[in-house]
């Protein structure tokens, strides 16, 4: 992630394609990035967690990947078990 982003959605976007192409180092930078765009009270903020835990899985730490799913706030549950069950496939 270069320059200055004011807009988170970019960025999420190329979280996707980094998890599409697995490339695992540039989805770090893009997390580190959007941990300084979208704060705890943000609307994207589950978002975030979301990309975290799938990051997480993909490296190897899925007992952290499960553990972020606890800081989902008013999260409808078909969405965390969706989650749950992506994480698990990794």
């Amino acid at each position: 992630v270069t320059g200055v982003q004011t807009c988170a959605l970019p960025i999420l976007i190329k979280f996707e394609i980094c998890e599409k192409f697995k490339e695992f180092s540039e989805m770090k930078i893009v997390l580190d990035g959007l941990s300084k765009l979208i704060h705890k009270k943000s609307s994207l903020y589950n978002t975030y967690l979301e990309r975290k835990a799938t990051y997480l899985a993909y490296i190897g730490k899925k007992t952290e990947a499960h553990q972020i799913i606890s800081e989902f706030r008013n999260c409808p549950r078909y969405k965390i078990d969706k989650l749950i069950t992506k994480i698990n496939s990794i």
